[in-house]
């Protein structure tokens, strides 16, 4: 805005002959002045990403996600709520995906025929789903975590607890990786309603609105419902692009504000919203991975 002489247009009555006179500025118009030109700045970084560097240049985060654990063989599921959460169908269409590169090009190859079977849980192709987990299913993954939590013993024989986690641990996770391929298989037969699922495109109105489908709601064991979504849908769950972005950018111009109405440098206020966020995504690492690790019941060792 210096550089540019837009800076004055938060004095009252803006000099366009420009004057190094500041003291009039109006602190309700430098706030409306420094977030239109934060918005301009969103909206073209926007623009470029999903009109242009998405389409001619490079693939979305998200799509680049869902490929390596299809190449991996690797389903996931990611809860954000207790029965709500995003499944992403990673089941590999090859025969093994243990194999070497020049397999893998083959299979590849192959797939962009179509002489292999399609990706995806179900013939759409689909492999991004919503997922909402009934209590049934909920309460048998609960019963596994409950197995591998640490000790209530913990202060007083503080060695003794983390080797009886550090057992328990590898047993809840093979535990829970049975259950959720079975579940996944149907195999076997679900023996209750609560332990199937439904796969099924979802209305406009829960798209929209973010319903929760009106069967998980009124039956009294409802089964688990997945409904297909778009590829990038899973990212609110993440700290990457679509997620929480928009937060974050609020963040970005509050913070520059209030630096800014502070100190009245135009320097020191980017130089502190910077730093606010490195600061952040320091800490939503740290507990990401902290997080991550006890969801996954992996080592947190392997994160880092």
């Amino acid at each position: 805005m210096i550089g540019i002489r837009q800076n004055q247009n938060a004095l009252p009555q803006p000099n366009f002959h420009y004057n190094q006179d500041n003291d009039n500025v109006n602190i309700a118009l430098a706030f409306a002045n420094t977030v239109l030109y934060w918005l301009a700045a969103a909206i073209i970084q926007l623009l470029w990403r999903f009109v242009f560097y998405e389409r001619f240049i490079d693939e979305p985060s998200s799509t680049k996600f869902v490929d390596l654990c299809t190449m991996c063989n690797i389903s996931v599921f990611i809860m954000v709520e207790n029965h709500k959460g995003y499944y992403l169908h990673g089941k590999s269409p090859y025969e093994s995906s243990d194999c070497t590169m020049e397999e893998l090009l083959k299979n590849l190859t192959r797939e962009g025929s179509g002489a292999t079977t399609t990706r995806g849980l179900t013939a759409s192709g689909c492999q991004v789903f919503t997922f909402f987990a009934s209590p049934v299913f909920r309460n048998q993954i609960s019963k596994i975590y409950s197995y591998a939590k640490p000790s209530q013993e913990r202060c007083s024989i503080g060695l003794q607890a983390n080797n009886n986690d550090a057992e328990k641990t590898p047993i809840a996770r093979a535990e829970v990786t049975v259950f959720l391929k079975s579940f996944i298989d149907r195999q076997p037969p679900p023996s209750r309603d609560g332990l199937s699922y439904v796969v099924r495109e979802s209305w406009l109105s829960e798209r929209l609105l973010s319903f929760t489908p009106a069967e998980f709601r009124t039956n009294a064991e409802p089964k688990c419902i997945m409904l297909g979504s778009s590829d990038d849908e899973y990212l609110s769950a993440t700290f990457l692009n679509l997620g929480v972005e928009f937060d974050l950018l609020i963040h970005d111009i509050l913070t520059y504000n209030l630096a800014n109405m502070v100190f009245l440098n135009v320097g020191v206020s980017i130089f502190l919203t910077y730093a606010m966020h490195l600061l952040r995504t320091s800490i939503r690492s740290w507990f990401g991975n902290r997080n991550l690790s006890s969801k996954s019941l992996i080592d947190q060792r392997f994160l880092d």
